[in-house]
Order: structure tokens, then C-alpha cells, then sequence
């Protein structure tokens, strides 16, 4: 059931009394839910921040170009999506070529290797705490690599880090002699980061122009209603307010190419800081190429276009943003940051935190240390639990797709003709996310968000270990199979519909047969 969001005041006063108390770090806005301001909006300062030292981060550039020509970031949620948003779009060939693993699949980690010159690449380990548990082991494995094939005498010459002063990792790259370390900003949270050292960093590697990306950050963060872009911002959040006040808490976002990047950061961003206290806006990220398959009367839709006209809004539910220069970039990155701080406030919830997300690490961490769960279900009772899942649907509810497999080509094809024909079947939104990368975005929303969410999670055979991590008794295999088995237990502790279905006898195969026996016509 969508949740009644018609307590929420949007009028013009409330939502110029918000936005300006966030950007003057008012105290008295939040009431006595924080401590102080600088404890969770030291981002409101931070394109100015960064400007400020840019010369010095630009100064560190020159020697990593001339020694690497690659470069590997290992991070999950906001310090991985923080870069790629970036990169993605304004990344050019004179700078670093740019991979991301945010991922424990296996085969996905060796594609990755073998793409790579170890000797040439730099490992980028990113994380704000320091401490989450795939970035660590992902350096650790790639740290013993360096180490076998490398004839450096310093191995953490080809590490840098970039994490919280004090951190555990701050404290590993120090003990490894890592090449630098950068630290993050106090009272900056992962997913609001981007236009701290975790965004812009990578940004200067890949030969992002991050003066002006800053520059247009600095300008949000100035806006005023005298300079007329508070007023854009106001129309924006209004129009987010409105949806929902309408019964729309779907946002389906489509991007143009170069912009994906941009669609999953504000995908975290919303369903991270949001998604709580079962209310939230689900956010639905799709190309300009996939379309929709129906028309929805619970969502709203967001097209973000590179180099078109301008900004504007084509209807009640339906506005469209134009990113047109690293300036628009950075502006358009602060309006969203600010957004969701304000949408928080005006919707009751704490945008700063994601109490839900322990839930998942904590069962993973059990199954990962205990002995592993042989227990096969049939294929046919496998089915037989999706079909109820995806028949006994209700309106206005929304099915998520949680797929568990390697992210390749043949993959990505065949999941988005399932979210295809579910819609087309249900006429109801599918929503796919990646695992386990998704735990560290979305996955505060499937657990604390509206209760209008059905989960069908799509795995394979968890093979023999291939890639054992050194110094522990379980490698990435074991890992993928405790995310899958440990979010699926806290999606249910939390009395979320969620069923599980195991592709056996291959991908492809697992994907044909699961068409045929959920009736789901790909003809």
C-alpha cells in the first residue's frame, strides 16, 4: 500500500524555510534530532572546500599519469558512484582509463584482472568508514597480487587510499606505506561525498574538468531567491512533493548516455536517505533507449538529456533536466544533495543515516562463518513461490529484482526483457539492481521504505572457490553466497515479500526456463 503523503507541507513558505535552513546550517531546523549542523551538513561546504585546495590535489596528478595508464576504484555505494558520476560523462582519453569494482562475483573480479596491466595500474581503495567489509577484502586480494607479480620494492606504491582521518583504513594504508591517503570531510556522509576527495580525486585522474564541476557545486550552494536559482531548486523539490501528495512514489529516471552514473548516484541518494520509517521514493533508473512499458498512474518521470535546450517541465508528472557543461554538472549535483536533505526534513525522516543497512552485513556475517546451508529447493517449488509473488501483486506495488549474477552482456539483456515482461504482465513497475553492489544503495530502502515492495531475488550455483582471499578460510564465492543468503533473511526479519529462485544448470538456460514456467512470453 502507498503510503498517504498529504501531512507533508509544501507550500512556498515551508519549502524556502527548508532550503535556506539547510544552506545557513540552522540549528533550530532539525529540532533536537542532531547533536549540531556540523555533524551531517558539512557537504553544504565542501565544492567550496575543495576549491580552495584543488591546486594541491591537481599538483599529486602528473607523476600517476606518467607511471599508470590504469586505474581500479574498490568501493561500494557513495564512494564508488561518487566518481563514476563524473567520470562517466566528462572522463577524457588524456586521463586515466577507469574500471569499478563494486562487486565480490567472482568472474566479474577476474574480468576485471584480466583486463589490467598490474604493473600499470593504480588501486584506488575507497571507503569513507574504512571499514566496509567487500573494499577490504577486494584490497587485500588485489594487495597479494601486486605482491606475487610485482617487482617493486614498495608494494603499496601502486594503493592509494581515500577514507575518514582515523579510519581502519587510514591505519592499514599507513601500515602497507600506501602511496597517499586523502581524507574525506567531517560531517559528510558516504552518498553526499561527491564533491569531496572520493568524487574529485578520480575526477582529476580521468581528466575531469573539476574547476567548473566545483564551480557549478559552489553556485547551488550560493543560491538565493535574489539570484533566481533557489527558485529552480524550489520548482524541482515542489515537483517531487507534488507526486507524492498524488499517490506517485515511483520516479522513473531515464538518462542519456554518459549519464548512468548520474541516475544510480541520485538512485542511492534518494531510496538511501529516504527510504525509512516506511515512507520513501522509489527511484526507477533506465536509459532514454528502454522506455517504459506502460503508461503509470504512480509514477512520476525524470529525464535527465545531455546538451538539450533547457530545463523544463512537461506536465504534472514529467520534468526534464539538461546537463550541458561541467558546470551544469556540479549545479545539478548540489540540487540534488540539497533536494533529498529537504525532502527528508518535510517527510519526518533522518536523511543522514541508513539504520536498515547493518541488517544485511550482520546475517551475512553469521552465514559466512558458519558451514554452508546444502539445502536445495526444487526447481518446481522455486517457481512455484515466484508465481505467487509476482500473481498476488496489488496495485500501486512495485516488484524489485535483486539478480546475484555476473554482469555481463547476455545477463544484463536477458534481466531487462524479464523486467519487460513483468510489467507488461502486471502493469505494475519492475525495478533491477545488481548484487551485492545494491546493498550499499538501495537496500536501506527494500528494508525500511513503503510496504508496497515485492523482492525476487536470482542466483546461480555457488561454485568451488576460485579466488580464495589470503590469510581467511572462505574466498568471494563464499562471500556472494552469505550477501545472497544474509540479505534474503533480512528482508524477511523485516516481513518483506521476498522469494529466492537458483539458476542451477546455467544462466541462460535458468533464464529460459524460468520465462516458460512463469509464463512470461519473450515472443
Amino acid at each position: 500500500m502507498t503510503p498517504d503523503y498529504s501531512f507533508i507541507d509544501s507550500s512556498d513558505i515551508s519549502l524556502r524555510r527548508v532550503l535556506e535552513g539547510i544552506l545557513c546550517k540552522d540549528p533550530h531546523l532539525w529540532g533536537s534530532a542532531f547533536d549540531g549542523p556540523s555533524d551531517f551538513l558539512g557537504w553544504v561546504d565542501a565544492p567550496q572546500e575543495t576549491l580552495d585546495q584543488l591546486s594541491d590535489l591537481t599538483a599529486m596528478v602528473p607523476d600517476l599519469h606518467m607511471e599508470f595508464d590504469q586505474a581500479v576504484l574498490l568501493g561500494f555505494g557513495g564512494s564508488s558512484l561518487s566518481a563514476r558520476t563524473l567520470i562517466d560523462l566528462y572522463g577524457e582519453i588524456s586521463g586515466l582509463e577507469f574500471s569499478y569494482l563494486d562487486s565480490t562475483i567472482p568472474s566479474q573480479i577476474e574480468t576485471v584482472e584480466r583486463s589490467m596491466n598490474l604493473s600499470r595500474t593504480l588501486f584506488l581503495v575507497s571507503s569513507k568508514s574504512g571499514s566496509t567489509f567487500e573494499t577490504m577484502c577486494l584490497f587485500k586480494y588485489f594487495f597479494q597480487k601486486v605482491s606475487t607479480f610485482s617487482d617493486r620494492t614498495n608494494i603499496g606504491e601502486q594503493f592509494l587510499a581515500i577514507t575518514d582521518k582515523g579510519s581502519p583504513l587510514d591505519i592499514v594504508a599507513k601500515e602497507n606505506e600506501f602511496r597517499m591517503v586523502l581524507h574525506g570531510y567531517p560531517g559528510v556522509g558516504g552518498r553526499y561525498s561527491v564533491f569531496t576527495p572520493f568524487g574529485v580525486f578520480p575526477g582529476l585522474l580521468s581528466g575531469v574538468p573539476v574547476q567548473a564541476v566545483l564551480e557549478g557545486g559552489v553556485s547551488a550552494s550560493k543560491a538565493t531567491g535574489q539570484n533566481g536559482e533557489l527558485v529552480f531548486i524550489e520548482d524541482l523539490l515542489r515537483f517531487l512533493l507534488n507526486g507524492l501528495k498524488r499517490g506517485k512514489d515511483k520516479l522513473v529516471i531515464y538518462t542519456d548516455e554518459g549519464l548512468e552514473g548520474m541516475g544510480l548516484w541520485i538512485e542511492q541518494m534518494l531510496a538511501e536517505s529516504l527510504g525509512k520509517s516506511g515512507v520513501g521514493i522509489i527511484p526507477v533508473v533506465r536509459s532514454h533507449t528502454e522506455g517504459s512499458a506502460i503508461e503509470r498512474n504512480d509514477s512520476m518521470v525524470m529525464n535527465i538529456r545531455v546538451n538539450k535546450e533547457s530545463n523544463w517541465k512537461s506536465g504534472p508528472d514529467e520534468y526534464s533536466m539538461v546537463i550541458d557543461s561541467p558546470f551544469s554538472l556540479g549545479f545539478q549535483l548540489f540540487t540534488w544533495s540539497l533536494i533529498t536533505a529537504a525532502l527528508g526534513k518535510l517527510m519526518g525522516v533522518n536523511p543522514f543515516d541508513q539504520p536498515h543497512v547493518e541488517s544485511s552485513k550482520k546475517a551475512m556475517s553469521v552465514i559466512l562463518h558458519s558451514e554452508s546451508d546444502d539445502t536445495e529447493i526444487s526447481w518446481d517449488e522455486q517457481m512455484k513461490s515466484a508465481s505467487d509473488l509476482i500473481t498476488s501483486a496489488n496495485y500501486r506495488d512495485y516488484i524489485g529484482i535483486l539478480c546475484y549474477l555476473p554482469k555481463s552482456d547476455k545477463v544484463l539483456q536477458l534481466t531487462k526483457v524479464l523486467v519487460d515482461r513483468i510489467e507488461r504482465e502486471t502493469e505494475l513497475v519492475c525495478t533491477l539492481h545488481l548484487g551485492p553492489g545494491y546493498l550499499h544503495s538501495v537496500g536501506q530502502l527494500h528494508k525500511g521504505g513503503p510496504e508496497n515492495a515485492r523482492f525476487l531475488m536470482i542466483g546461480e550455483k555457488f561454485s568451488d572457490e576460485s579466488l580464495v582471499l589470503p590469510g581467511e578460510t572462505y574466498g568471494f564465492t563464499k562471500i556472494l553466497e552469505a550477501q545472497f543468503n544474509g540479505d534474503f533473511l533480512a528482508l524477511t526479519s523485516f516481513k518483506k515479500k521476498v522469494t529466492r529462485i537458483r539458476f542451477m544448470e546455467g544462466i541462460e538456460n535458468g533464464f529460459l526456463r524460468m520465462f516458460k514456467d512463469l509464463q512470461l512470453n519473450i515472443f
